[in-house]
């Protein structure tokens, strides 16, 4: 948001929540049983149709976070892993969201907002839909993985608010673009 802007973040986010939702949400657990025969203890008890639907969640996300086509880069995987959850339980979705805007609202942080909603995840999936808590304890610890240097910033009193625009300190601090634009025409060269 802070490079691109507010209506292409919005686009991404929106892209990244409907990769999480369709992929989860378009095999449901009882039509995800044809999946199971490519584990090989299909017939156990362990594994079940939700069994499916939450590893397709975590493949979702994991995906996103390492994606192989960008050598094992990616996002945080925050709207990812908001559509997995909206397509497992819609009410749960809206609770994340509520959480997420209300510590948004309170202390201007998105990645303590994404934070503290992640880990209300598994709190509520344990509550709502059981059979999915671990996943949601999975996503609560990727978003933890994936948000190191914003937990490392925050303890340092060093993040930035929400919407706030970073001041660069050098030339090099800036993106390349900006390089470009300044560095046109001012050469001294004819």
């Amino acid at each position: 948001m802070r490079v691109l802007g507010f209506f292409p973040a919005f686009f991404v986010f929106i892209l990244d929540t409907a990769k999480g939702f369709l992929l989860v949400y378009l095999i449901h657990p009882p039509q995800a049983d044809f999946l199971l025969p490519l584990f090989p203890y299909a017939n156990a008890p362990l594994i079940s149709g939700n069994d499916v639907h939450a590893l397709i969640g975590l493949a979702t996300v994991l995906g996103h976070d390492y994606s192989v086509f960008l050598r094992f880069r990616g996002g945080k995987g925050v709207a990812t892993t908001f559509g997995v959850v909206l397509a497992i339980n819609w009410q749960v979705a809206l609770l994340i969201m509520g959480v997420w805007l209300l510590v948004v609202i309170l202390t201007r942080f998105a990645s303590l907002a994404s934070l503290t909603a992640a880990a209300v995840i598994p709190v509520l999936l344990y509550f709502w839909s059981p059979p999915y808590f671990l996943m949601g304890l999975i996503l609560f610890g990727l978003t933890l993985v994936r948000h190191r240097t914003n937990i490392e910033r925050l303890l340092q009193g060093q993040e930035l608010p929400f919407l706030v625009k970073p001041k660069f300190q050098t030339e090099d601090d800036r993106p390349m673009e900006s390089h470009d634009q300044d560095n046109s025409g001012s050469s001294g060269n004819p």
